[in-house]
């Protein structure tokens, strides 16, 4: 064996576990884990139930309290890992097999790996939904409705709706290779590369565009009942805005799959410039309510950096700051250095990844803010 033959051998392994679409199966369970580690920080320093609710508001039982719900969590956690992980494992291990091999598989084994990362995301699904009633109501009625109800529930759809935007690229990915397995159920190539005649409906813009309309939906309902209010208020009309504002961006790339010669790469990257600038001020001084870029006259007047309640160190928001910025922005750098760190599947993975740290950072301190706005209010 050659000195070069190990490397290959990880390089190989690392690709077929990776690979499209195999890595959405890994982002799911990455989310589980950062979700539960998440309830593990916070139930410690808040009372969790005052912020996120496990029960529905006016349930008779009483409310778990922050730790009861890291427990059930973790729980339900542990159970899709120790079933989607082997499962996982095996299944990179044939794709290893034929990719680094001339071996063939039996056509029903080869049906069997091939549709495992559709049977592994149902799995999950399922079993998360099971876990909690409160779940299936907030994500039956965000999906098929857009749904968003006030009071005690509202952030519970929130975090579910925005997170959901946040695999929205994953998802697009998911959907390219769910067309493929449709088209060709026995690939024996075991194919995982995105196939481009399968984009010619734009299916998998319509599907990774899905969180951010139903985040759009939700803001507008929002903004009508804030409107019989006495006292109105546009936030959620300019929240809504920010939703809208990523719709150009798929348009731009839809336009170059039909017209290949027009690539509206400067248009798509001013309308890019827009969305990630208006995401990253909302993030910081309307979803966290740092006081660092708002420049409201109120908040102009008291001069608070930051804020002036916090539950964490100061240093600690300025690198949730400096974090955001960097992620929201990663497309920015790419295209100035115009030399990737990573390359092929393991550049999307590491954006991907970037994306999920970056949304796990942010639900901490949207907890936070709500949590103390409640104990204000209180």
């Amino acid at each position: 064996m050659s000195s070069e033959e190990p490397i290959r051998l990880l390089t190989g392994l690392s690709l077929a576990i990776i690979s499209i679409p195999q890595h959405f199966v890994l982002l799911l369970l990455l989310g589980l884990w950062l979700w539960q580690y998440e309830l593990l920080i916070l139930s410690r320093i808040m009372n969790l139930s005052h912020v996120v609710l496990f029960n529905h508001p006016y349930d008779i039982k009483p409310h778990p309290t922050g730790l009861q719900m890291y427990q059930a969590t973790r729980a339900c956690v542990r159970r899709v890992t120790k079933i989607i992980l082997p499962w996982h494992i095996v299944v990179s291990f044939f794709l290893y097999k034929v990719r680094s091999s001339d071996t063939s598989l039996p056509r029903w084994l080869t049906f069997l790996v091939n549709v495992s990362p559709l049977l592994e995301v149902a799995l999950i699904i399922i079993i998360i939904t099971h876990s909690s009633r409160l779940l299936r109501r907030c994500l039956g009625r965000s999906l098929f409705k857009g749904d968003i109800e006030p009071g005690p529930l509202r952030i519970n759809y929130i975090l579910l709706s925005d997170t959901m935007t946040s695999y929205s690229k994953p998802m697009m990915d998911f959907c390219l290779y769910t067309l493929h397995f449709i088209q060709d159920p026995i690939d024996s190539s075991m194919k995982t590369a995105v196939n481009h005649a399968s984009m010619v409906l734009h299916i998998d813009l319509i599907i990774g565009a899905m969180p951010f309309f139903i985040r759009f939906v939700q803001s507008m309902r929002e903004h009508h009942r804030e409107k019989q209010q006495s006292h109105p208020s546009r936030i959620n009309l300019f929240n809504a805005i920010k939703y809208l504002s990523h719709f150009p961006i798929d348009v731009c790339v839809a336009i170059s799959r039909v017209y290949p010669s027009y690539l509206p790469d400067k248009s798509m990257y001013w309308f890019m410039l827009i969305n990630s600038c208006y995401s990253f001020w909302w993030d910081v001084t309307v979803d966290w309510k740092l006081g660092l870029m708002d420049f409201n006259p109120r908040s102009l007047e008291a001069d608070d950096i930051l804020r002036s309640k916090k539950l964490f160190h100061n240093r600690t928001y300025y690198a949730a700051i400096i974090i955001d910025f960097f992620i929201r922005f990663t497309w920015l750098w790419t295209l100035m250095l115009n030399t990737p760190v990573f390359k092929g599947e393991y550049r999307q993975l590491s954006i991907y990844v970037a994306e999920l740290l970056r949304r796990w950072i942010w639900t901490f301190f949207k907890i936070e803010a709500e949590y103390i706005s409640g104990s204000v209010r209180e």
